[in-house]
């Protein structure tokens, strides 16, 4: 204890209140490892003695910043205040002259916020100089006053304003006290999100776009709407989600109308948009929740995702693939190669029987056509015909009883999967973007900027190359919401849009049966929605503890369900009667057709032979 007294007593005579077994207890409460000392000590012995008397006591980083002739146009402030920590304790005695204009360049940069801890040692007075500070809800900010004149007792405060630029008046809360004998002792135990949860009516600004949309009410009676979910709803979204929020928090909006998001407003420099807006710090936060990207981490403080949006190709689904006939359709080329080869085996191998049994038995004629039709007889067999002829051979009757059982097999499964096939649904062969690229469906874009944006900054080849031959050469292939799914309804179009306002359109104006062809390819990937705020924000930590809490109690899952609309469901009745349309069997009535032209080229063909031979 020698000495932490030695250091305490050199303090006290240099700065009259500064406390540093207070401070390290402070240090260590709060878990700080770096702390700056604002000091009105220029003899640079005595600051020497402190630093290694500081050292013993603290085992973490300390700078030392002198303000005995502080200047507010020389202080370099980016450097002593500079955040390479994740925390920065920071401490001060307010008896020092220079206090009030350090406080003056503090307030104008913001350091009352999260990223530093302020131990300010003061008096009564100190609270009327704090009044006057830029502080706000996430100040960070303990004053300490001493409760005797001995030093050896103090009374602790947390000092806090919902915001004091806008008016709002500070909050001085008694934490407890510290002593030299019992150290620090909090008596508050509530957590720092449950003290300050009420921001006391505050207002704040907020951005906001409808894309204008045709409505016919104002911007509030319009967000407030309970009406169909039939276009672009993002802002209906996030303000119901905000108004939980601003229930909770007891704030106001203040809205700013905008015409679009302007995405490419990320550098702070245009205050276009909604982006604009936001990113300029001209508002404090959105009410269009919007997906994160990598251009928008540095312009945004991010909070939580609250919702997902899904922008997908939408398109009926042709019933079957035109690469290949429907009787060709149960087996893979293998598989028919391997049917024709032990055809051909087949064949070949009767064929040697029957020659065997001219050979070794006797000649006949029933045996010798029995010969010249073996691949015939095989084909039979394999069209479930049978084998009425004789056969005096062992073997060849083995040939014929497998080749039966192998028909037999072959036949199961073949008609299975073509009365399957007419049963069930078909297997949706669509279902990626090289797929729809491959297509003969026209391409379609919801008219909205952010396709248009991704369209432009996409790095996916295949996308570039939809661009490039299906979208980027059309004429009028950006439309809206509405139109694109009356294309889809139509068929033969496959339209980019956001399901969550899509859908139920569809289910509106779609059949069952038009509903059971919808399939999805996706372009953008999927979007995680949430609530940015401007950069540096002192409402962050407290927005995103809310929104968790919106989340964890089913609130943001209740409102996903209004304006989030799912794929609608294929409704099958069990009972219906399937029908054959003419298209499944139209290969049967070219080959029957072709028979018949067959046959009566060759009767033609054999009466010309006739009249010819007359004539000779």
């Amino acid at each position: 204890m020698k000495p932490l007294f030695a250091l305490y007593f050199l303090l006290h005579t240099v700065t009259a209140v500064l406390n540093v077994q207070l401070l390290e207890d402070y240090l260590n409460w709060q878990r700080l490892k770096t702390v700056v000392i604002f000091h009105c000590l220029d003899q640079s012995d005595e600051i020497n003695h402190v630093s290694v008397r500081m050292s013993h006591a603290f085992g973490g980083r300390i700078y030392y910043e002198d303000i005995s002739n502080f200047s507010i146009g020389l202080w370099n402030h980016s450097h002593v205040m500079r955040i390479d920590y994740q925390k920065l304790g920071v401490t001060i005695d307010t008896t020092c002259a220079n206090t009030v204009d350090l406080f003056r360049v503090i307030s104008a940069h913001e350091y009352f916020n999260a990223s530093y801890h302020w131990l300010i040692f003061g008096n009564e007075s100190t609270k009327c100089v704090l009044n006057e500070q830029n502080l706000n809800i996430d100040a960070k900010v303990t004053l300490v006053i001493t409760a005797e004149e001995s030093g050896e007792s103090y009374d602790v405060y947390d000092v806090f304003s919902p915001m004091r630029r806008r008016g709002m008046p500070l909050n001085v809360t008694y934490m407890g006290n510290w002593s030299t004998h019992w150290g620090l002792n909090i008596v508050v135990h509530q957590t720092e999100y449950e003290r300050r949860f009420d921001f006391g009516g505050l207002w704040l600004k907020t951005a906001v776009t409808p894309l204008n949309l045709l409505h016919h009410s104002t911007l509030l009676e319009q967000l407030d709407s309970n009406g169909t979910v039939e276009q672009y709803s993002l802002h209906r979204f996030g303000y119901r989600i905000m108004q939980v929020v601003m229930f909770k928090h007891n704030f106001t909006l203040k809205m700013i109308r905008t015409s679009s998001w302007f995405l490419e407003n990320t550098d702070g420099r245009s205050n276009k948009g909604t982006i604009g807006q936001v990113a300029t710090k001209q508002c404090d936060f959105f009410i269009n929740p919007l997906s994160l990207r990598q251009d928008r981490v540095a312009p945004f403080d991010q909070t939580i995702v609250i919702a997902v949006a899904k922008m997908l190709f939408v398109f009926r689904h042709p019933k079957k693939s035109q690469a290949r006939n429907i009787f060709l359709q149960p087996f893979r080329i293998d598989l028919w190669i391997g049917v024709l080869a032990v055809v051909v085996v087949t064949a070949t191998i009767l064929f040697v029987m029957f020659w065997t049994e001219i050979w070794k038995e006797r000649y006949s004629y029933e045996i010798e056509d029995n010969r010249s039709l073996s691949l015939m007889i095989i084909f039979g067999i394999l069209c479930q015909q049978g084998f009425a002829a004789k056969t005096y051979l062992s073997s060849s009757r083995i040939i014929l009883i497998s080749t039966l059982i192998f028909s037999v097999l072959i036949l199961q499964f073949y008609s299975t999967y073509i009365v399957g096939y007419l049963l069930i649904t078909p297997p949706k062969f669509m279902n990626t973007l090289k797929h729809l690229l491959d297509s003969d469906l026209k391409i379609l874009i919801e008219d909205i900027a952010y396709n248009a944006d991704y369209l432009k900054t996409t790095k996916d080849p295949v996308a570039i190359e939809l661009n490039n031959r299906k979208i980027r050469n059309e004429v009028n292939n950006f439309v809206n919401v509405t139109e694109g799914i009356a294309r889809v309804k139509q068929g033969g179009y496959a339209f980019q849009c956001d399901t969550a306002y899509a859908y139920p359109l569809v289910k509106a104006t779609f059949t069952d049966k038009e509903i059971c062809d919808l399939q999805e390819v996706y372009l953008n990937p999927i979007r995680l929605m949430q609530i940015p705020l401007r950069k540096g924000s002192p409402f962050t930590e407290m927005f995103r503890i809310t929104f968790c809490k919106t989340v964890e109690t089913a609130i943001t899952r209740y409102h996903q369900k209004r304006f989030f609309s799912d794929k609608p469901k294929c409704a099958k009745d069990e009972r219906e009667t399937k029908a054959v349309h003419f298209n499944d069997v139209s290969t049967l009535f070219v080959g029957f057709t072709g028979m018949i032209f067959a046959v009566l080229l060759t009767e033609s063909a054999s009466r010309w032979a006739s009249k010819v031979c007359d004539c000779v």
